[in-house]
């Protein structure tokens, strides 16, 4: 370990040997984007909460940047031989994920699977509906509905995950692991808007790991970093840093949720 002239201890072994079934970068449409702007695009609504797939179908012609495609193909193997999955629809009204694995699926003469019809979200509260700093303490669950059929499908398999937006990635975590979990480990993840980085650098598990410690936590990071993404662990920080600032007492309540989190996650 270094530490840094700010203080924060960081970790110079090589980021590919942190454990973690998370890859370090995803392929995404757009990093920056205006949320409002999207929202107020009468397409993307109709397609994330009306199930409108003519307008998911528009949303795609418009949104989707050529040269998108071109990078994820440069860092797939056999482009024939890949296999997208959407992640399953919390509300079951969302098909934007579906839109776009299928016109990936085309553009390379892959396959496509619709995440609801291999997967059951066992989750009850829409992210959108929880505080963003919160979200990582309602973690997303999804069980595999038949995991023969699904194995078959995905043998021999490039397998890409597919999202509408990485906001926490925490829903594309869950899946993730879910698949790793089963045997199925991902080439990579796609989307048109968010941060494609969901694994935990070792920049911001330096940070987790000092500030877990300054709050009196006894919880190893490096053990719960292996159960979140990268933005989890920033909010997770934030979460500590502001409740401290503020003088509340949260040591008791929030080691106990952060022990559900590894417990309820683990692979």
């Amino acid at each position: 370990m270094i530490e840094s002239d700010k203080g924060y201890l960081y970790f110079i072994k090589d980021e590919d040997q942190f454990e973690s079934e998370l890859p370090l970068q995803g392929i995404i449409g757009k990093v920056k984007y205006n949320r409002q702007a999207i929202e107020n695009d009468s397409d993307w609504t109709a397609g994330k909460k009306h199930g409108d797939k003519s307008a998911a179908d528009r949303f795609y012609q418009k949104a989707w940047d050529i040269t998108k495609t071109e990078a994820l193909g440069a860092v797939i193997d056999n482009l024939k031989n890949t296999l997208f999955i959407s992640i399953p629809s919390s509300s079951g009204d969302n098909v934007h994920p579906i839109t776009l694995g299928e016109n990936l699926a085309k553009e390379f003469g892959g396959k496509f699977v619709a995440g609801e019809t291999c997967f059951d979200a066992l989750h009850e509260r829409q992210s959108k509906y929880i505080p963003s700093l919160e979200r990582v303490f309602y973690p997303r669950e999804y069980k595999a509905i038949d995991i023969d059929h699904l194995r078959k499908l995905t043998e021999g398999k490039e397998i890409i995950i597919v999202d509408d937006i990485y906001t926490t990635g925490g829903s594309a975590g869950a899946f993730i692991r879910e698949l790793a979990r089963n045997g199925m480990p991902i080439k990579t993840h796609t989307g048109y808007f968010g941060d494609g980085r969901l694994r935990v650098d070792n920049r911001t598990l330096g940070k987790l790991q000092k500030t877990l410690k300054n709050a009196g936590i006894k919880i190893r990071g490096r053990e719960l970093a292996k159960y979140l993404t990268r933005k989890e662990a920033e909010n997770i920080i934030s979460f500590i840093n502001i409740a401290r600032s503020e003088g509340h007492d949260i040591i008791g309540e929030l080691t106990e949720k952060l022990q559900r989190i590894s417990g309820n996650r683990a692979v």
